[in-house]
């Protein structure tokens, strides 16, 4: 960022610097992006937010994080190969998803049990928060 780069730059893929701090489970880089301006609920060219990219990493400070710097539960976006359909993704139902997966996988692992602490979380949280379109 001292460089001049902008936070908000998009890789051929969508994804933001934000994305990959969250992929590579980094809060305090997600930490800086966001206090630089970063948009919190920015979607890569899939449609994942960053919330859905550090939730499939199982990367629980990150999501934590996210969560409280007041990123969406419930994301919307289109197909973009058909400008009228939209799809609804609830990070919480995919929070589950990615906990049974790895539960299924790799059985009382580490990153079993911070997949099902990360669901748990989201579950608690969600009361009806923002979305974004």
């Amino acid at each position: 960022m001292q460089l001049g780069a902008k936070v908000e730059c998009q890789d051929d893929k969508g994804q933001t610097a934000l994305h990959k701090a969250a992929k590579h489970s980094t809060a305090a880089l997600a930490e800086y992006f966001v206090q630089a301006g970063a948009d919190i609920d920015v979607q890569d060219n899939d449609g994942r937010s960053a919330l859905v990219v550090a939730i499939g990493a199982s990367s629980e400070a990150v999501t934590k994080f996210l969560l409280s710097a007041g990123a969406a539960l419930v994301i919307v976006f289109r197909d973009p190969s058909r400008s009228s359909t939209r799809y609804y993704h609830n990070v919480v139902d995919y929070a589950k998803m990615v906990a049974d997966s790895r539960e299924s996988r790799r059985p009382g692992t580490s990153e079993a049990k911070q997949a099902e602490r990360i669901y748990r979380h989201l579950r608690r949280l969600s009361d009806g928060r923002k979305s974004v379109e």
